[in-house]
């Protein structure tokens, strides 16, 4: 069972009127919940938080529901919108931008994938402040957790030839 639904992305994030639910599928967030959990929160930390969500969609643990509420929900959410942008974007041309040039939709979606990516990476360093500075209650944070079995995957930047 997912962490977030499909309302809770539409409702969290700022988007306009022509998306519906039906823009975001169940498989979707699931696969971005994974890559959080496996990238980022550690697998322990999420197997903790999902076996606390109850039937109502709240959390019998209050600091996982602090925390979801505060945080983790955007940060979801925030990556959902983005792995969904191709479709979305299809749909929304079918809808309403069906008159704008192939190049004005191609800028449109650059722009708006990369403000997601922007906000997601943002909500991740908020996300990872909170659950550092409250590493006494998130013990099995991976930032917290040095045995844990998920590892941090490091991204490496590169400069044409040079690769950091």
């Amino acid at each position: 069972m997912a962490l977030v639904t499909q309302d809770e992305i539409i409702s969290t994030m700022n988007v306009d009127d022509h998306l519906s639910v039906n823009n975001i599928s169940d498989s979707t967030i699931l696969k971005a919940e994974l890559y959080i959990s496996n990238t980022f929160l550690g697998e322990t930390l999420y197997d903790e938080i999902e076996a606390t969500k109850t039937s109502s969609g709240t959390f019998s643990n209050v600091n996982f529901q602090t925390l979801y509420n505060r945080y983790l929900l955007r940060l979801i959410s925030e990556y959902v919108i983005s792995m969904s942008l191709n479709d979305i974007a299809m749909k929304i041309a079918n809808k309403g931008i069906s008159n704008a040039s192939e190049s004005q939709l191609v800028n449109t979606y650059k722009i708006q994938k990369t403000a997601y990516e922007d906000e997601f990476e943002r909500s991740k360093v908020m996300t990872d402040a909170y659950l550092i500075k409250n590493k006494s209650i998130f013990v099995s944070y991976l930032g917290n957790d040095y045995d844990s079995t998920t590892e941090k995957i490091e991204f490496k930047q590169g400069y044409g030839f040079l690769i950091e």
